[in-house]
């Protein structure tokens, strides 16, 4: 085996060496000199692709001063020369000519030449002929030297050795026998090729840049690879394509153009937002990606359908860079083949090994598909997507986490707004019963000590100091049943309204001044509302009413006053005007003022007292209460819940408000 092997390697060098010759034995200036014969598989049928394989040596050191060559296959072919597709061409009555001095160097080479024959007849014929600066000429042609490439080998356009099982190509026919030409009808002459210099970097990515444009863009099939597509075809049938690339960092890019066409329908997706989609094979989808490139890695994805017979796809992406350099993706075996059922593929930058490479079902221009596009549907060029900051997850987090929290802060105030509410009830109750209780039980004994009194009193005789003694009992006790009356009114929960505390003060008022030389006039509204008026609120306005009252008996020397109750603009007005001697304010003393504290009870219930008054004129005291106070900020019944949360504490501040009282001369 090992003997054979070298025997095989040396024939082979040997074959190399005998394509050298030490002077040109056949002018150029003659095309047919420099070819051999038709050559091809060993059978020939319809619609068949026959993938012919050549390599060759430039000896060490030496320089190519020229390198021409000569192709056509009956009926198509797609040239390669080192892997690198050359050309693309489908008429074989004329020759192709590559002028490829450019590209060779010292070394072994490989030629490859994949042809497709529509049906009949089918043969290659090829020569290649390099001119070294020593005399000596290299001759390439298309002999049974060829190799036959089998159906699905990968990579063989770049492969140096020929494994055995490749078959010798078969020589079908001389040059100028029938049914082929003597001399082509024509020569294409394509222009010298240029070598691919490849931008040295970090990823592979960048293996796509070239120093210059290959092909005008204006011809729409310069920039096109090849048709490909998974390794088996079949109808109803969806394939993903995936291909990724690198922009050089801090490059600038000036133009962006993508054409593509998939048989049937197609999806093309770019850094996994989809563009457009595409259902006419035979037009090609002219994208311009110009504001959408960036540097950076980027992702291609296209989904392909194929409803029925021949599937494949051909791509172009040509960006052109502000430093000159152009970078070209095409259809070709780089691209993946995602598997069905993976997520995010179109995303991904990276494609695991498990993803297999796409395969080139046939050249540009090969049959059934087109040679041009029958149209270009231009797309309007597209436009990045502008993210705004409240898009961003950042924000959605933190407007997340804000919404909890307002979330568990209002559950939390319900749940202290319903025990609230649970304990006003409570104390609602708490109030009735007591009520009850001073009514049925405190009163009515204190009513019983008033009747015995009065009979004790009556059996004694008039001038008896006993019966003095009880008459000042008996008016202590109606006093204090007075007070108790009071006490009822203000403990009882259904007298919580402003009617009933108009209708009390009007009638306090009555009985206050009734033993006084003062006459009291009434103003108030005949329709009060019936609205809430809460125990701590009625409790001090009363206290500084009565006050005001004693202020004006004592020390005001009037004949009139008037007591007004309005309601106004959700506001109780209560005005206590009389017309007695009044007094100089800026003389009063601060110190034993008891307008001090009608203003402190006024401001903490959130209201305020106004007092007028001068020497002659008399006085003018006006309290007012917002009563939307206690409404408008409920979280103030929440904070400061338990200020009135037991009958104990009312009545604890009530007696803080009375005995805040001084009876001062200098008062109105």
């Amino acid at each position: 085996m090992c003997l054979a092997s070298i025997t095989q390697l040396a024939n082979a060098r040997a074959t190399d060496h005998t394509d050298i010759v030490n002077q040109a034995q056949e002018s150029f200036d003659n095309p047919t000199n420099v070819l051999g014969s038709w050559i091809w598989g060993a059978h020939t049928s319809d619609g068949q692709t026959c993938q012919f394989w050549r390599s060759f040596e430039v000896p060490s050191g030496a320089t190519v001063t020229r390198a021409r060559l000569l192709v056509t296959v009956d009926n198509e072919h797609t040239l390669f020369f080192d892997g690198r597709e050359l050309g693309h061409r489908a008429e074989w009555r004329n020759l192709c000519e590559y002028d490829l001095t450019l590209l060779m160097s010292p070394g072994r080479h490989v030629l490859g030449v994949m042809a497709f024959n529509s049906k009949d007849f089918a043969g290659m014929i090829f020569g290649l002929r390099v001119e070294l600066a020593d005399g000596r000429t290299i001759q390439v042609k298309s002999d049974s030297s060829w190799r036959i490439i089998p159906v699905g080998v990968r990579g063989w356009e770049k492969m140096t050795e020929a494994p055995d099982t490749w078959q010798p190509a078969t020589v079908v026919a001389p040059l100028g026998a029938s049914p082929w030409w003597q001399k082509p009808a024509d020569i294409e002459v394509i222009p010298p090729i240029q070598p691919i210099k490849t931008f040295v970097g970090p990823s592979i990515g960048h293996s796509d840049i070239v120093n210059e444009a290959l092909g005008s863009f204006d011809n729409p099939t310069n920039v096109l690879g090849s048709w490909i597509w998974a390794a088996h075809i079949f109808d109803r049938q969806t394939c993903q394509f995936w291909r990724s690339f690198e922009i050089p960092s801090g490059a600038t890019v000036m133009r962006a153009r993508l054409r593509m066409t998939v048989d049937n329908e197609h999806t093309l997706l770019f850094d996994g937002r989809e563009l457009g989609r595409g259902a006419e094979w035979r037009n090609l989808c002219d994208y311009d990606l110009t504001y959408l490139m960036s540097p950076g890695r980027h992702v291609l994805g296209v989904m392909a359908f194929n409803s029925a017979g021949f599937a494949g796809m051909i791509f172009g992406l040509r960006v052109e860079l502000a430093d000159g350099r152009t970078l070209q993706v095409k259809s070709d075996s780089s691209w993946r083949i995602v598997p069905e059922g993976v997520r995010g593929w179109e995303k991904m930058t990276e494609a695991p090994d498990t993803w297999q490479p796409a395969t080139i079902v046939a050249p540009l221009g090969a049959l059934p598909w087109w040679q041009k596009p029958e149209d270009i549907e231009v797309v309007p060029p597209l436009q990045p997507i502008k993210s705004y900051f409240w898009q961003s997850s950042w924000f959605e987090i933190s407007l997340m986490v804000l919404c909890g929290l307002i979330l568990l802060i209002s559950l939390s105030l319900m749940a202290q707004l319903a025990l609230h509410q649970k304990e006003r009830w409570l104390l609602q109750q708490e109030r009735a019963r007591i009520a009850r209780d001073i009514h049925d039980d405190l009163g009515s004994r204190m009513t019983q000590l008033v009747l015995h009194g009065e009979v004790a009193q009556s059996e004694l005789s008039a001038e008896s100091e006993t019966r003095s003694q009880l008459q000042d009992i008996c008016e202590e006790a109606r006093g204090l049943l007075s007070s108790v009356d009071e006490i009822l009114w203000a403990v009882n929960p259904r007298r919580d309204t402003l009617r009933d505390f108009a209708s009390y003060v009007c009638g306090y008022a009555q009985e206050f001044f009734k033993l006084t030389s003062i006459q009291c006039i009434f103003d108030a509204d005949p329709e009060m509302s019936a609205a809430r008026f809460d125990l701590p609120l009625r409790r001090s306005l009363l206290m500084a009413i009565k006050e005001t009252f004693n202020n004006a008996v004592k020390h005001s020397g009037a004949t009139e006053l008037l007591l007004q109750i309005r309601w106004q603009r959700q506001k109780l007005i209560v005005v206590v005007q009389d017309n007695g001697k009044g007094f100089d304010m800026a003389k009063a003393k601060a110190g034993r003022n008891g307008l001090t504290n009608m203003s402190q009870r006024m401001k903490e219930l959130g209201g305020n007292c106004l007092v007028t008054s001068k020497p002659g004129h008399g006085c003018r005291v006006e309290f007012a209460i917002p009563l939307t106070h206690w409404r408008q900020r409920p979280w103030d019944w929440i904070l400061k819940a338990k200020r009135f949360s037991t009958p104990g504490n009312e009545m604890k501040q009530s007696r803080e408000n009375e005995g805040a009282k001084i009876h001062d001369p200098t008062n109105c």
